[in-house]
């Protein structure tokens, strides 16, 4: 799992238009791409283990900032989830060594 922090300016360019402030958006966007993954179970699987990996490493980001995290999955297979554990792990900590390192 590989991961890139996107620029605030580039995030329109990227995912379309920018919500609107005020607007009711999950701060974690997670993408499985029906290309990548065909079956659905797949899909679903990934999405989970994601989705647990992430709650039990939230803890690493502060809450203080306001931050939208999207994960893209863009792997051909199914990967186990220590693989994924492993990797959430590694974007959560890069994200919040960026941040505290911002003056």
């Amino acid at each position: 799992m590989d991961c890139q922090l996107i620029a605030a300016c580039r995030y329109g360019d990227i995912f379309g238009d920018i919500p609107p402030q005020g607007c009711p958006v999950s701060p974690v966007s997670r993408l499985y791409p029906k290309k990548k993954l065909r079956h659905a179970v797949d899909r679903v699987q990934m999405r989970r283990r994601v989705r647990e990996a992430y709650r039990l490493n939230r803890h690493l980001i502060p809450k203080d900032i306001p931050l939208d995290i999207a994960f893209i999955y863009v792997a051909t297979e199914v990967l186990p989830y220590a693989e994924v554990l492993k990797g959430v792990t590694r974007i959560l900590t890069r994200i919040s060594k960026t941040l505290s390192d911002q003056p």
